[in-house]
């Protein structure tokens, strides 16, 4: 079978110029030009004539704008749905013009190698070498540190399709499609996680960390405040393993929370090797918890490069048919089961292709759907200031205008990196997905009503990390800032 990776290297090989691990990557294009709609939000992209145009920016000319992307997809392919789907969306804007006739290229890199997931540095370097215009549905597994500071040094804006770590969930210069910002958290995923399971199981959950890297570590650590808040209780079973851990090591863990007795375990990490030994382990000492992971878990596709399996076939591999019946994960976009009832999953398939379906590649699309909004408002004066402008004005994305790419994900506002207080959970079982909460139509959020906003602050994150002093009063993560003046960044003018 041909990988999701494989299908974009044949459709570009042409297009693509290689230099150092990067590809300029032009897009679509071809044939008349027609005014399309994604879901409820009219389509950002449009033909119109640049004869009078001018170069306004970085990475723009008269008649073309240079977008950069990445992901950690040399790894194994890892993540690589978001570098599909924003080349996917890209060519989808162009066959209608482009933002207000100008077509989109993309600056295309992943992170990491063969052998190990890297520092963002070296891709963000050359983005910035490039002068690229903004970056545009990227994600990368290590994006802080020096990587951050050199994307602020030289002003590339960045709209991604996630965050990994406090450094980029909380940065200036940075709008996401759905904010994860470290201070504050959904907990009505819990809430609906006590109807679905009872109190008497999320009375006594265990957190599952079996990962160094930075961003599940926080993430787990988030999930357990916000859902204390919510009346869950852990009971100090945490297990905590790294990328080195046995697969002994990884079952010896799984035995004590069996001992312990812990009906539900929490999980931060999507389909992957440990997730695969986890539920292994389950099978021979016939203990069979609830798994409830974050909503990278939900995947559709044979994703990362064939390396692993799609969940269909999961329960094969894992030698008992219903080794997976107990995973669940938790979603703020809308699952792929609503193709038929939601037009804009059905548009989104229909433009990223079916080897893309992850919610990942969906948080990807808002981004680039986001980015593109704001850019079609600039008009002819296209400048990376005018954009920010856009996605830094709050009333843009509030009330009835709350940002929910035509209905591909439950409401937010990226302008004050508010994420959403409504959440849904699906359910694996049988080798399929259906939707386990709210129950009624498949696609259907729950979402507070009243003054409950379904957020609840998960602030204590920040001094539990150390990071009281890296954080200014408007909530945004300087500690990457170093000699850069928050004066040279580029900012919302109010």
């Amino acid at each position: 079978m041909k990988t999701a990776k494989g299908r974009w290297i044949a459709a570009f090989a042409s297009a693509a110029i290689a230099t150092s691990g990067f590809a300029l990557v032009t897009v679509g294009g071809a044939g008349a030009a027609t005014a399309q709609k994604f879901g409820t939000l009219a389509s950002p992209c449009s033909n119109a004539s640049t004869a009078h145009y001018s170069a306004s920016d970085k990475g723009v000319t008269k008649t073309g704008i240079a977008i950069a992307t990445g992901d950690d997809a040399l790894y194994h392919g890892v993540d690589a749905e978001l570098g599909n789907t924003v080349k996917a969306f890209a060519a989808w804007c162009n066959a209608q013009g482009g933002i207000n006739g100008r077509k989109i290229t993309i600056d295309y890199a992943s992170a990491s190698s063969s052998t190990a997931i890297q520092s963002a540095q070296t891709a963000i370097d050359g983005f910035c070498a490039h002068n690229d215009f903004m970056m545009v549905g990227e994600g990368f597994a290590l994006d802080g540190g020096q990587a951050e500071h050199n994307r602020l040094a030289c002003n590339l804006v960045a709209v991604p399709g996630f965050g990994a770590t406090n450094d980029t969930q909380d940065a200036y210069e940075s709008y996401q499609g759905i904010p994860d910002p470290i201070a504050t958290a959904s907990g009505t995923a819990a809430t609906l996680g006590t109807k679905i399971w009872g109190a008497s199981a999320t009375g006594n959950a265990c957190a599952v960390r079996t990962t160094d890297l930075p961003s599940a570590q926080q993430g787990i650590q988030k999930d357990e405040i916000a859902y204390t808040t919510n009346g869950w209780l852990f009971d100090n079973c945490d297990i905590n393993l790294t990328t080195t851990s046995t697969n002994a090591t990884i079952g010896g863990a799984i035995y004590g929370a069996k001992t312990k007795g812990d009906p539900l375990l929490i999980w931060a990490n999507g389909w992957g090797g440990e997730l695969m030994t986890i539920l292994g382990s389950g099978v021979a000492l016939h203990y069979n918890p609830i798994i409830f992971g974050e909503s990278n878990v939900y995947v559709e596709s044979n994703l990362y490069g064939g390396l692993l399996p799609s969940p269909a076939n999961f329960e094969k591999i894992a030698g008992e048919s219903t080794a997976a019946d107990n995973l669940y994960a938790k979603l703020f976009t809308e699952p792929f089961e609503a193709a038929s009832t939601v037009p804009a999953v059905a548009k989104f398939l229909s433009i990223a292709g079916a080897d893309n379906k992850s919610a990942l590649a969906e948080q990807s699309a808002s981004s680039f759907l986001l980015w593109a909004t704001a850019a079609k408002s600039c008009g002819a004066a296209l400048t990376r200031q005018c954009v920010v402008n856009y996605l830094g004005k709050a009333s843009n994305f509030s009330g009835k205008n709350a940002w929910t790419a035509g209905g591909l994900q439950a409401p937010t506002n990226p302008a004050t990196n508010t994420p959403s207080g409504c959440a849904l959970i699906m359910h694996f079982s049988g080798g399929t997905w259906t939707q386990a909460a709210p129950s009624g139509k498949v696609g259907t959020f729950s979402c507070p009503t009243g003054k409950n906003t379904g957020l609840v602050s998960t602030a204590a994150m920040i001094s539990r990390l150390g990071l009281t002093a890296s954080y200014d009063s408007s909530g945004h993560f300087i500690g990457d800032l170093g000699s850069i003046a928050k004066s040279s960044l580029i900012l919302a003018k109010k």
